[in-house]
């Protein structure tokens, strides 16, 4: 052997780990752990099966984390990428890394669709309905989120009195051109000295002024919807409460967990992560996603308070 290739492939041998120096692990695989992406160079191009399991040999020969789009590694349609670069099953937890505290967020990101008081599911004439003081309709919504993270109608259920049909509420949280509006907005968080994180107010108008403009006659714009997503690892103990006006929406794992539809005055409810843990499927210790719908459709007032135990929320601005 030639001196200068039996150099080169030392020198090769070194880099991949291969040799008894200092940074070689144990089997003499330094990605055998999970490597950070390109952690072994272009050894890759020579030897595919060294990258860590959840890892495969991009087209620059470095390990790369199984969905990393600056790196053109998506997941399949029925899987969602975890904060660590792996490729899970859409109803499948993260439950072996959480989230990362440093995506830990004090505002959300939030999606508002701003309607017209023609739309037939605002500014309903209630008191033709018979109804003087709003209503509060439970059931609008089935039990469990569809495939895109969206309130199913709950044909099942209907008629209701404050919607009229799958076909009106389905434009509720999806984007319909000359139906709404789409306006991203977000939401600031305090935390209190106790711990929990709060968005409280009293006049919750975040879109005056936007989108099809104030209601005709009013000072603000009363009719739009607002949906946001994100998750959270479940430490155990987590409480969730809202109160407000109107329809209020919270999904915890894809499952309905408050549950404050129709026209009505300020209302209030509380979603105890460990008594309804049975019936959201989760465990303590894995990430689970937390979606929220809300829709003010109805002069004159609007509320909206949100307060949880759940020490750190990761929003999600890839599922509207």
């Amino acid at each position: 052997m030639k001196p200068s290739l039996f150099f080169l492939l030392l020198l090769l041998l070194t880099a991949c780990g291969i040799s008894n120096s200092a940074t070689s692990t144990t089997n003499g695989d330094p990605c055998a752990n999970g490597p950070a992406e390109g952690g072994c160079g272009t050894e890759c191009t020579l030897n595919p099966a060294i990258c860590a399991d959840g890892f495969f040999c991009g087209g620059d020969g470095l390990c790369t984390a199984q969905c990393n789009e600056s790196k053109g590694a998506m997941c399949s349609n029925a899987q969602r990428c975890t904060s660590d670069g792996r490729c899970v099953a859409t109803s499948q937890p993260a439950s072996d890394s959480g989230v990362n505290s440093t995506e830990c967020v004090d505002e959300l990101l939030v999606l508002i669709r701003d309607f017209q008081s023609s739309h037939p599911d605002f500014e309903i004439d209630l008191n033709a309905k018979g109804i003087s003081q709003g209503l509060l309709e439970k059931n609008i919504v089935t039990a469990s989120l569809d495939s895109n993270r969206k309130p199913v109608f709950n044909t099942t259920e209907a008629p209701f009195v404050t919607v009229e049909n799958q076909a009106s509420f389905d434009q509720w949280f999806r984007n319909v051109d000359s139906v709404n509006q789409a306006i991203e907005k977000t939401l600031p968080l305090t935390r209190g000295t106790d711990g929990a994180l709060t968005y409280d107010s009293d006049s919750f108008f975040p879109i005056d002024g936007e989108g099809f403009g104030n209601t005709q006659g009013q000072s603000h714009n009363y009719h739009f919807t607002m949906e946001l997503h994100s998750k959270f690892s479940y430490k155990g103990g987590e409480v969730f409460t809202f109160q407000g006006d109107d329809d209020l929406f919270l999904f915890i794992n894809g499952k309905l967990a408050i549950d404050l539809g129709g026209v009505h005055a300020e209302e209030t409810d509380t979603a105890d992560m460990d008594a309804l843990a049975s019936s959201l499927g989760i465990e303590i210790g894995n990430t689970y996603d937390l979606d929220l719908f809300f829709a003010e459709r109805h002069t004159t007032e609007s509320n909206f308070r949100i307060e949880t135990s759940i020490e750190c929320i990761v929003s999600e601005d890839d599922v509207f």
